[in-house]
């Protein structure tokens, strides 16, 4: 019955055993493991101490109690009962002391939750997917296992790349499942995930939801952050919206890191928030930590730490580890050494770059900005402005009306004067506004009807932008002055 999810079936299956005082240890065994599914940890011990009590040397009823003492902190427990075991059955005791173990034994279907986990959430069916979620989270102990990034993330997979159109239906259905309070924060992370997809309008509604979110987040079990630690990188995201209160989200990403294993993006949002405090140092020192605890994400952690460097106008250095992260297949590694490579005046290398990491995803709005803006410099304005007005006008998972627009203002400046121009130069003086970017805002304003001055303008701000091509506010202290 636990092997087929029927645990309300089981337990009284079981606890009906135990009051006719059956006193078998793979009874007491199998009710621990049940408790310990449904979150009663320190019950589950209880039960567990009494299978190894009746039965001294069965290996499984060792582990489990082993397991438990790890997940209740109870480590002098657990050494003694190492110390007191000899032969093959120490080994996997052992390995919890060292933190080895990265998959436990129990009798639950581990993949066969978490496929019904993703399958429910999929379908819409959230209240069925909050309870497997908290039943996942109670598998696992405090040294991490695969659940903790199947549960951050399970309508992304690989990315958050979804059109903004699926984003809503998604965002609608979940606002209006009903769950119960207990559960209440999980509709409020998997809400604020995708309503922060950069592609959703910043209606007023939405920024509602995030304000709330980030409220639970911060009462949501604080005694037990190893837990649901990770939910706070979410409210360390909403911390970054304009106006972006930095040391707020700094503290929110810390907090994430309690719960192992850590999200190699959360070293990356750290290094970017002492970036835009002014703190090189400190920033890049966040990537070091990131390559010990995270070593199955090192391509990635070096396009990251790549695109930064861009950032501060170190281009020969970003092209080291980008070079590096597209060997290793890094997803964005392509781009921004695309960008490196085209502000170190490489064009056609670049352009090679930009077209293959659209050829790998055609919802790459930052790479299609980017094979735009070498195409304008390259003078094919053509195929430029083609690739330009597709970001501005479909429908791609992250903003990037900035950076698009301010390269057609440039385009239409060079092939169809003013006129042209000024349909854009609107579009981009909302975008600075909203961001708070009110100097450069005020800069193209003054520019008028001179297209000489407009293009000036525009030409120091992408000079003083260096490698940056995101649109995220938070990020404007790197080049805004």
């Amino acid at each position: 019955m636990i092997k087929r999810f029927r645990f309300s079936q089981a337990e009284r299956l079981l606890s009906g055993l135990i009051a006719l005082e059956i006193q078998v240890s793979r009874v007491f065994r199998l009710y621990s493991e049940l408790l310990w599914l449904k979150g009663d940890l320190f019950s589950a011990l209880k039960n567990a101490e009494i299978a190894v009590h009746l039965a001294p040397k069965d290996a499984q009823a060792e582990l489990n109690l082993a397991q438990l003492y790890f997940a209740t902190g109870k480590i002098k427990s657990l050494r003694s009962m190492a110390s007191g075991i000899e032969g093959p059955r120490r080994e996997p005791i052992l390995s919890l002391l060292e933190s080895r173990t990265r998959r436990f034994s129990l009798t639950v279907d581990t993949d066969g939750l978490i496929k019904l986990f993703e399958t429910s959430f999929l379908n819409n069916g959230y209240l069925a997917a909050f309870r497997l979620a908290e039943m996942l989270l109670n598998i696992r102990v405090p040294c991490g296992c695969q659940i903790t990034s199947v549960l951050s993330a399970p309508v992304t997979r690989r990315s958050v790349l979804y059109p903004s159109g699926m984003l809503a239906s998604r965002i609608k259905a979940l606002y209006r499942a009903v769950v119960p309070p207990g559960l209440k924060h999980w509709k409020h992370y998997y809400l604020t995930y995708l309503a922060n997809a950069p592609s959703m309008p910043g209606v007023a509604s939405w920024e509602t939801l995030r304000a709330e979110a980030a409220g639970e987040w911060r009462k949501v079990r604080p005694r037990n952050l190893a837990r649901y630690g990770w939910m706070l990188k979410e409210s360390g995201k909403y911390f970054l919206s304009y106006p972006p209160d930095y040391g707020r989200a700094r503290a929110c990403f810390l907090a994430a890191r309690q719960s192992p294993p850590p999200n190699f993006d959360i070293f990356g949002k750290l290094a970017e928030i002492e970036l835009c405090r002014g703190r090189q140092t400190a920033a890049f020192r966040w990537f070091d930590e990131a390559f010990k605890v995270s070593p199955d994400h090192e391509s990635d952690i070096l396009a990251w730490r790549g695109e930064l460097k861009s950032f501060i106008g170190d281009y020969a250095a970003a092209l080291c580890d980008l070079n590096a992260a597209v060997e290793g297949k890094a997803y964005y590694a392509l781009t921004w050494r695309a960008i490196a490579r085209m502000k170190l005046g490489n064009l056609d290398s670049a352009l090679e770059d930009a077209k293959a990491a659209v050829a790998f995803n055609r919802l790459d709005g930052e790479a299609r900005v980017i094979m735009g803006e070498i195409l304008r410099l390259k003078g094919d304005f053509a195929r430029a402005g083609k690739e330009l007005v597709s970001v501005l006008s479909g429908q791609f998972p992250y903003r990037h009306e900035l950076w698009a627009g301010l390269n057609m203002i440039l385009l239409r400046l060079e092939t169809g004067g003013m006129r042209a121009a000024a349909v854009y130069r609107r579009g981009v003086m909302d975008e600075l506004r909203c961001c708070g970017a009110t100097k450069a805002c005020a800069d193209i304003s003054m520019a008028g009807a001179s297209p000489l001055r407009l293009q000036r303008v525009i030409s120091v701000l992408f000079e003083s932008s260096r490698g940056c091509r995101r649109d995220e506010p938070y990020l404007f202290p790197l080049w805004i002055k």
